[in-house]
């Protein structure tokens, strides 16, 4: 063996033997700690049609059609898409009345609300929600504001 290949055994043992030694100098649990971050994403529009909206669609009332009037959405597969994702909380909200005013159909406007605000109760953590306000009716609405922002 020559003295440079020597040489350049010795600098690689040194190298390796200084990256053994900052490793023991990490905490113990940093290394576990990186392997178990999983980032917290929050989905701030995130639609699900309630039952009542469902009906309200199916009653004739939509004047043209989205995906989601199709009621296809479910608990289960929003849960999985949100783990496969990492989603950790989505903010839902019913899709809105095809154009029609939400004022039109207070009562499908509550119902949905309703619906929505039992989903975040039931999920704590998993789902939050954005309330529908049954605009131009300005008295409703303000009872409804009142009534989500108490809830």
């Amino acid at each position: 063996m020559n003295g440079n290949d020597l040489w350049q055994r010795r600098q690689f043992l040194a190298s390796l033997s200084a990256l053994g030694a900052a490793a023991a100098l990490l905490p113990h649990n940093a290394l576990a700690a990186d392997a178990a971050y999983k980032p917290r994403r929050i989905d701030v529009h995130h639609h699900v049609p309630p039952p009542a909206y469902i009906d309200w669609m199916n009653a004739g009332n939509a004047t043209f059609h989205s995906p989601l009037d199709t009621g296809t959405w479910s608990l289960q597969s929003a849960l999985a898409d949100m783990d496969r994702y990492h989603i950790e909380t989505a903010i839902v909200s019913s899709p809105d009345l095809n154009g029609r005013l939400p004022g039109d159909f207070a009562s499908t406007v509550r119902s949905c609300n309703e619906w929505l605000a039992q989903l975040t109760r039931d999920h704590p953590g998993r789902f939050g929600c954005f309330g529908m306000m049954p605009l131009p009716n300005v008295d409703t609405t303000l009872a409804r504001s009142a009534m989500s922002s108490t809830r």
